[in-house]
């Protein structure tokens, strides 16, 4: 699995990773089966374009999966649950990309389950197997309600990929200094109206937590 060993050593997954205690771990284990596992990136890991390629999207990949297992509490607990689980499984052994999307699969959350079928295909055929990267612009007014709450309204657009994408993103709430992560949103079209009542008072919302 060539893709998530060279990720787990690349920033900022790495030392997210290490921060919890699996960073040495999942870089040992070994004898991983690279048949697929670079998807459409199958380049000779020597080249400087596989280095620019493939390095960054391991990094890339672990830290979408991170960020959708991420609760609202701000805990890693699950993301650490599913590497430690990976890592004891595979201690030692071949493991292929398919094997580590069965592991994410036994710890997804229900945000993550887009197809209804408790599957991860559409992400590891998009992200991993795929070379697409989704481009999102959120256009949102908050509105204070008289009763202390906060409407939200807007449109959240994608482009640059199929109208089949799907995405589970992060969606977080800015009050002065303080963010607070609402949850994850699902996209299943290209447009997706925003239209929600928040029990607080926001000044804005957004896909990242700065």
């Amino acid at each position: 699995m060539a893709w998530a060993q060279s990720g787990a050593n690349s920033d900022p997954t790495y030392v997210a990773l290490r921060n919890i205690g699996l960073g040495s771990e999942v870089v040992q284990v070994t004898n991983f089966d690279l048949k697929r596992d670079a998807g459409t990136f199958r380049l000779n890991s020597g080249t400087g374009i596989a280095r620019r390629l493939i390095y960054p999207k391991g990094a890339y990949v672990l830290h979408m999966i991170r960020m959708m297992m991420f609760d609202n509490h701000g805990s890693d607990e699950r993301f650490r649950e599913t590497m430690h689980d990976f890592v004891e499984t595979y201690r030692g052994k071949a493991a292929t990309t398919e094997d580590f999307k069965a592991m994410v699969e036994k710890h997804m959350t229900r945000s993550m389950d887009l197809d209804a079928n408790h599957k991860m295909d559409w992400f590891f055929n998009q992200y991993v197997y795929g070379t697409g990267i989704a481009q999102y612009n959120l256009h949102a007014s908050a509105e204070a309600t008289p009763d202390g709450k906060t409407h939200i309204k807007g449109e959240l657009t994608r482009s640059g990929v199929p109208e089949t994408w799907k995405d589970a993103l992060p969606l977080y709430a800015h009050m002065g200094d303080k963010t607070v992560r609402l949850g994850v949103l699902s996209v299943t079209h290209s447009t997706e109206p925003i239209d929600v009542i928040l029990p607080v008072k926001v000044d804005r919302v957004s896909l990242n937590d700065f």
